[in-house]
């Protein structure tokens, strides 16, 4: 494995990118491995996500290809309900 240093944005889009992308990996670092599991997960505590077309933002954020500061703050408060859970 390898660690990503001293990463440099050189705009808001790609900070909100990179912010997206470390908060996949926590996800991942959790044990999600499954994006329907992850799918389900956020759906169950932030019930917007269960419609379509909510919740293809977050097919596509676990694909990468979808980043949104909105979405990354609401997908840390869920990261930080699992881990006190």
């Amino acid at each position: 494995m390898f660690e990503i240093k001293n990463f440099k944005p050189i705009d808001n889009e790609m900070a909100t990118r990179h912010e997206s992308i470390l908060i996949l990996n926590r996800y991942k670092e959790m044990g999600f491995t499954k994006r329907d599991a992850f799918i389900n997960v956020i759906n169950n505590i932030i019930p917007k996500y269960g419609r379509y077309p909510n919740f293809r933002i977050l097919e596509n954020f676990w694909s990468g290809r979808y980043y949104n500061q909105k979405l990354n703050i609401e997908l840390l408060d869920v990261l930080e309900k699992l881990k006190n859970e």
